[in-house]
């Protein structure tokens, strides 16, 4: 859907705004100065019972993870100015059906570092139970995980926490980031070096190259782990 000229906003079926949303979205716009803006959402079932889910500002973490309950699930809750549009690759627009919006958040935030404004106005509303028609050719998790490709080597060199504002998640999880991998590749090492003294076909030696072994599998496992986190 496009907003006069110079501000988009996408949205699904499954989803309805309050009166006030666009106009509370352009103004969060204007007063920041931002690239983008995005509201509060409620979640509604099918008996019309409304919750919060997400009236909080967003983290690099949440966009680019999208974890339930920490995700944008509908587009409208998010508006964007036109020249955004710049900083998406046409060709890559041909690879999403409905999860668009996490694209442009992710490019735009986590390898342009252009904010999004927080409208702090709870104005649009998600029916969660309401199956939207969007991802008919490829599902929102794989889309997903295609857009965290995109980005994946934008990402700080200390990674980014899944979760929001919890600056001991962030801490933890950079000394995960920094230690373990260190840690692993001396045991690797050292086990190396001490199976390189024996014959590793027979009695101890054979112990120690198993050990050596085992030690180097731990490493590459916890390496595969950290590239696909």
């Amino acid at each position: 859907m496009l907003i006069p000229e110079k501000l988009f906003i996408n949205t699904h079926e499954n989803e309805f705004w309050f009166y006030d949303h666009i106009t509370t979205l352009i103004r969060s716009i204007e007063d920041e100065q931002s690239i983008g803006a995005y509201a509060g959402l409620l979640s509604e079932d099918a008996e019309k019972m409304r919750r919060t889910y997400l009236f909080d500002r967003l983290t690099q973490g949440q966009i680019y993870y999208q974890n339930h309950p920490k995700n944008t699930p509908v587009p409208g809750q998010i508006m964007f100015c036109a020249e955004a549009e710049e900083y998406v690759p046409e060709y890559m627009l041909g690879c999403l059906d409905g999860e668009e919006h996490v694209a442009y958040s992710a490019l735009l935030w986590i390898r342009y570092h252009k904010q999004l404004a927080f409208s702090k106005r709870m104005t649009c509303v998600w029916e969660y139970e309401r199956k939207s028609l969007t991802c008919s050719v490829m599902d929102a998790t794989r889309q997903i995980r295609f857009i965290r490709g995109l980005v994946r080597y934008d990402l700080p060199s200390t990674g980014i926490a899944a979760e929001t504002g919890n600056a001991e998640s962030t801490r933890s999880r950079r000394e995960f980031l920094l230690t373990m991998p260190l840690m692993q590749s001396i045991n690797v090492r050292l086990w190396r070096k001490i199976s390189s003294r024996f014959n590793k076909k027979t009695g101890l030696g054979k112990a120690v190259y198993n050990k050596y072994q085992k030690q180097l599998k731990k490493y590459n496992e916890l390496m595969t782990v950290l590239r696909e986190d």
